[in-house]
């Protein structure tokens, strides 16, 4: 799994402004899973809707990813082959999960 260190911090923004409660659990999260982290990258690479993602975007680029899994709209409509965009669920039922 590869995470971008601008994920990171929008999940803890995120969280701290919806549901600060859950924080700590992200926490202990991220300090479970084995992942590589890898820099935004904020040159335009392709574009996306939303500036704010467009480092996520071009890190994924960068790092020559396979698949983002996400649920944001902006990401799900972009008519890119690589790296493709996909809800977890899908990717679970393409994986047969």
């Amino acid at each position: 799994m590869i995470l971008c260190d601008r994920n990171i911090f929008e999940l803890r923004e995120v969280l701290n402004r919806k549901k600060p409660e859950k924080l700590p659990d992200a926490e202990v999260l991220l300090a479970e899973l084995t992942y590589e982290l890898v820099p935004a990258v904020y040159y335009a690479e392709k574009l996306i809707r939303d500036t704010k993602d467009q480092p996520i975007l071009n890190a994924a680029i960068i790092a020559d990813v396979d698949i983002i899994l996400t649920g944001d709209k902006d990401f799900l409509c972009l008519d890119i082959e690589r790296p493709r965009c996909m809800k977890v669920a899908d990717f679970l039922e393409l994986e047969g999960v």
